[in-house]
């Protein structure tokens, strides 16, 4: 698999993984890391394979969206928190979902944050940074 042959380079660089099937979301958000960060993104267009990839690799930071092709964000989310490899790992759901009831289900399943898409980016991009640094006193803004 590819994630082995990446894996031993990605250690030294702080790594974001943004799981969503939208490629023009996955363009905009690579682009604004691209220009804004020097952190890594790897992108997966599938729950199952972010799932993978997220517990191989253990990211510093996942992106995920709430509607996926094979399995949910939520479902996803689920996995995710229930692993030791990445409990602990923030998780920023990004979507253009917006109803509240789905909102208040990703933070009560373990959700660090979650963005509506389209999101003000300087904003997310604040949020993202926080994250990044460790910074216990982060408030969520994205809601």
């Amino acid at each position: 698999m590819f994630f082995q042959d990446i894996s031993s380079e990605l250690s030294f660089v702080p790594t974001v993984l943004y799981v969503d099937d939208n490629v023009q979301s996955i363009d905009i958000i690579s682009r604004l890391l691209h220009t804004k960060t020097d952190w890594r993104l790897i992108t997966s267009t599938l729950g199952v394979e972010g799932i993978e990839i997220a517990t191989t690799l253990r990211p510093d930071l996942i992106l995920l969206d709430v509607r996926l092709p094979d399995i949910n964000g939520l479902g996803v989310l689920h996995e995710l928190r229930a692993d030791v490899r990445t409990t602990d790992t923030p998780i920023i759901m990004l979507s253009a979902e917006a109803h509240q009831n789905k909102i208040d289900e990703c933070f009560a399943a373990g959700a660090n944050d979650y963005f509506v898409k389209p999101c003000d980016l300087h904003q997310f991009l604040t949020a993202l940074r926080a994250f990044m640094s460790g910074d216990v006193y982060w408030t969520p803004v994205g809601v």
